[in-house]
């Protein structure tokens, strides 16, 4: 269409040279712009140059139509199958080889993990400032607002890992390598997993186009669509396992200011979405590097999450128990701190959770075993609703002691990285047991280190 328009306009300008009639060519709105001199041919320019006069305006407005062709994307559903794939491919491959050409760049990421069963959304949001500086420097620092306790921070530095939570005074140190530190528990756990998903990893390398599309089948151009008060390009990325979905700046500087690394999953019972936002982002910000050091006020622990097998090297293990009040489904309280005389086991759960299912008959089966040994028995829920957990127990007749842990508190106090968590603590006030997972070893396994401690 626009090279029709270009070629009329290729005419009407060669007729400029010869019927314009400067009493009446005063409005030319098909061609955008206006002649404003009424007396054109009293100017008496040369019959070439009022030639290549017109044909320069015609170039220039050809060129112009082109230009914005190029700019202006209509709806997508004019665009055929094959043009808009390209055009989702080429604008992402712009975008990647923008942070590829950044010596530094500077922002904060926001992972926002919804959640809805019976009731509302329930929003559990984890956000962190980073900072980035090739080859390989990345400063990550994480912060809950309304909990001092969560707060942590990373340092990557070529090979090594520095990963600390500050008010727990404890940190762990990593020679594993600048990929292998990306995939470390520990990394994943003091910044809260906002890096996991955040395709950060991708862009920090040395090819985020072919990163960001491994496994990548097709590509499909969305629209533009408005993120955070941002005109963006709306992409589609199919993989096997699902969709993803990347939103990129139509602006100078193409960033990436929202992502959406799976489909919103949906099993009929419970349904959760996962959208990650960038915001404040800085390209080349004047970076300092600091070397990795230990502080002198922290302890260097082996592990903060633990992996199944070295449950032992938790860094709570022969430690005092963090003391924790929480309320129980049916409106009591429950504070460690008043059964001291007792033997504790508590799970870490949920009712998603199949593993943490199957394993909570079989420790208040245990645990009711050995109640005259002053054993007792708590399950802590994860941040679900009191009524959502009370139908549960109901439905399938356990009658325990739940608390409701709504925030992840006292998940965190625990060093909880994934559930199931079970731990024990002894009548001493020390943590003697913590085992991460569920395995059918796991009755004679609680027998056995409940007879080591009550006897």
């Amino acid at each position: 269409m626009n090279g029709v328009l270009c070629s009329m306009f290729g005419l009407l300008s060669l007729a400029l040279l010869f019927k314009i009639d400067a009493h009446i060519m005063h409005d030319m709105s098909l061609l955008r712009f206006q002649l404003r001199s009424k007396h054109w041919q009293r100017l008496k320019l040369p019959s070439m140059f009022k030639f290549v006069s017109c044909v320069a305006i015609s170039v220039l407005v050809s060129a112009s139509m082109t230009i914005n062709s190029a700019h202006a994307i209509v709806d997508p559903s004019t665009t055929s199958s094959a043009a808009g794939s390209e055009l989702a491919s080429r604008l992402l491959s712009q975008s990647c080889q923008f942070y590829r050409d950044l010596d530094s760049f500077s922002g904060e990421i926001e992972t926002d993990v919804a959640i809805k069963q019976a009731g509302p959304w329930q929003h559990n949001k984890n956000s962190l400032k980073f900072k980035f500086k090739r080859p390989k420097y990345l400063s990550v620092f994480s912060k809950d607002k309304t909990d001092r306790g969560s707060a942590g921070n990373a340092v990557l530095n070529d090979n090594i890992g520095y990963f600390r939570k500050q008010n727990w005074h404890m940190f762990v140190e990593s020679s594993d390598g600048w990929v292998n530190n990306f995939n470390n528990q520990d990394f994943s756990f003091v910044t809260k997993g906002a890096v996991t998903n955040s395709l950060l990893k991708a862009l920090l390398g040395e090819n985020p186009y072919s990163a960001i599309t491994s496994g990548v089948t097709s590509f499909k151009y969305d629209g533009k669509e408005t993120v955070e008060g941002e005109l963006c390009h709306s992409l589609l990325l199919s993989k096997k396992a699902g969709d993803m979905q990347i939103w990129v700046s139509t602006g100078k500087q193409p960033w990436i200011k929202r992502y959406k690394p799976f489909p919103d999953q949906d099993t009929g019972v419970i349904k959760a979405s996962t959208t990650i936002l960038y915001s404040n982002l800085q390209a080349n910000p004047r970076l300092s590097i600091h070397p990795v050091t230990a502080d002198a006020d922290s302890q260097k622990v082996t592990h903060f999450v633990v992996p199944l097998g070295h449950e032992s090297e938790h860094p709570l293990v022969g430690f005092a128990a963090p003391n924790f009040t929480v309320r129980t489904v049916n409106r009591k309280t429950f504070t460690l701190s008043k059964h001291r005389d007792k033997v504790t086991v508590m799970e870490f759960w949920a009712t998603w959770c199949g593993p943490c299912c199957r394993a909570l008959p079989v420790l208040s089966e245990v645990t009711a075993e050995y109640a005259s040994k002053g054993v007792e028995f708590i399950a802590i829920n994860q941040m679900e609703h009191s009524v959502k957990v009370k139908n549960f127990l109901r439905e399938h007749s356990m009658d325990i002691t739940a608390g409701l842990d709504p925030d992840g508190k006292v998940s965190r106090l625990y060093h909880v990285g994934g559930i199931p968590q079970t731990v024990i603590v002894g009548k001493d006030g020390l943590v003697h047991f913590v085992h991460i997972g569920n395995s059918s070893e796991l009755r004679e396994q609680i027998k056995t280190e409940l007879n080591s401690i009550v006897n």
